[in-house]
């Protein structure tokens, strides 16, 4: 956690080195939110390379919003992606700033329903890929390529029948193409890991399901949970 208080709770995702020796990390706030422990916002930081704040920003919005990712580029932007609250729904987004925390740009994946943002890579050709999952007759894997201002350019989805798949991680291989690890499974039951070999063009190669059967498990690890903002 990055800290907490008498009202509620804030807590880190994930943090990453950035080219000066320093770090950015991705965090929710409830206790800085723009309503105080009821609902969270996102929380972004950028340290230097002796952990000290260079600078921190919150992203205001009403209801819950959760920040998963963030990263810093080739051009030494900040890339940060989680979900948002819209009209009761989560939308999958993506924000970039500037080298001093100025927002630049932002991208919300579209859904008829919930979408969701994991995480955010920056692709060899300078474009990005936000990788996270929408809703269409079920939830599939969907990675989203951006330019660098953050306009659409494609996406590539990936759906199981009959389940629901959620994109986690995109990582690139020294040899050249992709692994892709999704959640599948059924959201209120149990869930396994799908992983994908992806080319240089983003089709498939080949796939491994990884189950342990039987489990059921709690899914609602959190209040942001599948139940917080429903479909």
């Amino acid at each position: 956690d990055v800290c907490s208080s008498d009202l509620s709770s804030d807590f880190a995702e994930t943090i990453k080195p950035t080219a000066d020796g320093g770090y950015v990390m991705a965090a929710t706030t409830y206790s800085n939110s723009s309503q105080p422990g009821t609902n969270s916002d996102w929380w972004i930081f950028r340290f230097d390379a002796n952990g000290d704040t260079v600078w921190t920003r919150i992203i205001n919005n009403v209801g819950n919003d959760r920040m998963y990712d963030a990263i810093e580029t080739s051009d030494g932007s900040i890339l940060a992606c989680g979900w948002i609250n819209v009209g009761g729904y989560a939308k999958g987004t993506i924000r970039k700033f500037s080298s001093t925390g100025a927002l630049l740009h932002t991208f919300s994946l579209g859904s008829g329903a919930n979408s969701y943002a994991q995480s955010v890579k920056e692709l060899p050709n300078g474009h990005y890929m936000l990788v996270g999952s929408r809703y269409q007759t079920t939830f599939g894997a969907d990675l989203v390529e951006l330019d660098t201002a953050l306009n659409y350019i494609n996406d590539y989805f990936f759906n199981l029948p009959s389940t629901g798949d959620f994109a986690q991680q995109l990582e690139r291989l020294p040899q050249g193409g992709y692994m892709l690890a999704v959640k599948t499974g059924y959201i209120y039951d149990r869930f396994d890991i799908w992983l994908l070999r992806l080319n240089d063009q983003f089709d498939t190669l080949w796939t491994r399901m990884i189950t342990q059967r039987p489990i059921n498990i709690q899914q609602m690890e959190d209040p942001f949970g599948f139940t917080k903002i429903g479909r």
